[in-house]
């Protein structure tokens, strides 16, 4: 194999690519490039069979347009590589598969990542398992909002929480953080902590106070900004003022330009922090934000660092 060469792959079967055929055989040409993983990576369809579907793939030398079916007694070509491929047994989702596509475009290492706790809740997925829109979690127990409309790639848990006298999945409640996008993998680098302002992520990046709906002038006397925030409601925490939103184009696949947000599900270590209000003017307004809670315990703040475990990054797309 040489450096930039060119070679195709031919689908056969229920699973293709999402191409034009060329000689009757549906198929896809790359270039091999020695610098990347031996892994090739192809957009695909299902095609009539649904999760039954399969396919078997040949890798050839030369592209695509050099190879057609044999006819009655041709020889055919001996292929390079041959592999069969199945339908997904995870989530198939269009928004889920989008979402993936926004996660995927934040370059974030795999290693992060924990895809057995993958799940969209999306309305059609949560409506579909016939999931609640909140639950009792904890020692003693605290209500938490499932984050409908958005879906979960699950992260990797630090060693440290799987600590069984800890028990963090049994015994800690359930939250959110709402972040910016440029934030997740500097928040993730750092062992997987949420900063307090002031903090220095690796690299020399200083949490600022977020700006925008506090300020000297308007900020209550009773409020530490220089603490950790999280909030029960995903709604509270997938505010503007939280999880900023950034323009996603999805260029591979829909062509859709989208609102894209983030935010983190973690478990906090009851007793670790204060219940206080909301802080972003719904009480002037005379707003409900989320009516399953009150707006005076939409904020949970903490100083204790250690004492949350981030176990899902949470990613939502809205039509831009």
């Amino acid at each position: 194999m040489l450096e930039n060469e060119t070679f195709c792959a031919l689908f056969n079967g229920n699973i293709r690519p999402d191409v034009e055929m060329v000689n009757n055989q549906y198929g896809k040409d790359f270039k091999f490039y020695c610098d990347r993983t031996n892994r090739l990576e192809f957009m695909l369809k299902l095609v009539d069979k649904g999760k039954g579907a399969l396919s078997k793939v040949h890798i050839f030398p030369g592209a695509r347009e050099l190879y057609h079916p044999c006819e009655r007694g041709e020889k055919p070509a001996t292929p390079l590589a041959m592999a069969e491929i199945t339908a997904p047994t995870g989530n198939i989702c269009d928004y889920w598969l989008a979402c993936r596509r926004f996660k995927d475009s934040l370059q974030i290492e795999d290693s992060y990542f924990n895809p057995d706790e993958d799940k969209c809740f999306c309305k059609k997925c949560h409506k579909d398992r016939g999931d609640r829109g909140s639950y009792l979690r904890g020692n003693p127990k605290k209500r938490y909002a499932l984050p409908v409309g958005w879906c979960r790639f699950g992260l990797r848990v630090p060693a440290t929480f799987g600590d069984s006298e800890l028990n963090v999945f049994s015994n800690w409640h359930r939250a959110y953080h709402g972040t910016k996008q440029e934030t997740v993998k500097k928040i993730l680098q750092g062992s997987s902590i949420l900063l307090i302002p002031g903090d220095v992520a690796m690299g020399g990046y200083e949490l600022p106070i977020r700006t925008g709906h506090l300020t000297p002038e308007n900020q209550p006397d009773w409020l530490d900004t220089i603490q950790v925030f999280v909030s029960p409601s995903i709604v509270y925490a997938g505010h503007d003022l939280y999880a900023t939103t950034k323009r996603f184009h999805d260029v591979t696949h829909s062509r859709k330009v989208y609102k894209a947000r983030v935010a983190f599900q973690l478990c906090i270590r009851p007793s670790s922090y204060k219940v206080g209000p909301e802080t972003v003017g719904a009480k002037k307004r005379k707003e409900t934000i989320d009516p399953l809670f009150k707006n005076e315990e939409l904020e949970w703040s903490t100083r204790e660092r250690g004492g949350h475990a981030l176990y899902g990054l949470l990613v939502k797309l809205e039509d831009s």
